[in-house]
């Protein structure tokens, strides 16, 4: 075989190789596009889905509020010169409402 050959049919080879290289790396890459969109989408699902219960609790602490208010507002208000009325368990322990 002629020198300029054996060197021509390494330069083919080495050439093909290159070119196997480049498809199996496009490849990779639209793999890797692929696994990208995907997980963007469940990223994007996920968000969505926090931002559903985010707003659930946000709902549910502001009745919540709301309740607190409106049992605070039903409460007896402070006897007489801003003292608390006695406690039931004030009460239960003999305690007596001069506590001056």
């Amino acid at each position: 075989m002629d020198p300029n050959q054996v060197y021509n049919a390494r330069i083919a080879t080495i050439i093909g190789e290159c070119v196997m290289d480049a498809e199996r790396f496009k490849l990779d890459a639209e793999m890797a596009g692929y696994e990208s969109q995907k997980l963007r989408a469940e990223i994007e699902r996920l968000q969505a889905e926090a931002d559903v219960e985010t707003a659930e609790a946000n709902k549910e602490a502001k009745a919540a509020r709301a309740e607190a208010k409106a049992a605070s507002k039903a409460q007896p208000e402070k006897g007489v010169a801003g003292k608390a009325p006695p406690t039931p368990s004030d009460k239960s322990e003999g305690v007596s409402d001069a506590r001056a």
